[in-house]
């Protein structure tokens, strides 16, 4: 499964050991989802991680990098011309539409169209449990 993952599910996903976000980063690290990602997206990841109020260890950040880029997809994303009540969230969306991503898991829905694609974490979690018991 393709997705592309906001910064503020992979923030929530490490400083919080339980719950959906963190599922999400399981589901990456064991190959079951893959992450699509640009070089914004990379940058936003590095810029975002890198906060002192985070605490996250430069070490761990570049392993998690590092990591997105080995396994996950780079898109060559297509530009749109749809708003966004947050313009570093356009990243996101473009890389998500570029490359017919199964879903753009973001914690900000309402920063985003309305796409079924978009997904929160935890509706995302539920959606993915539904299709891997049908298998």
């Amino acid at each position: 499964m393709r997705v592309v993952l906001d910064t503020n599910v992979v923030v929530a996903g490490l400083l919080n050991p339980n719950g959906p976000p963190a599922q999400i980063l399981s589901l990456l690290i064991t190959g079951k989802v893959q992450s699509l990602y640009d070089s914004r997206i990379l940058q936003e990841y590095i810029e975002v991680l890198h906060r002192q109020k985070f605490g996250f260890k430069n070490e761990w950040i570049e392993a998690f990098v590092e990591y997105v880029k080995e396994e996950g997809e780079y898109i060559a994303a297509d530009p749109t011309n749809k708003p966004f009540v947050d313009d570093d969230d356009r990243a996101f969306y473009e890389v998500a539409a570029t490359s017919g991503a199964d879903y753009l898991i973001t914690g900000n829905k309402s920063h985003f169209p309305r796409e079924s694609w978009i997904k929160n974490p935890r509706d995302f979690i539920t959606t993915y449990e539904k299709r891997t018991e049908r298998k």
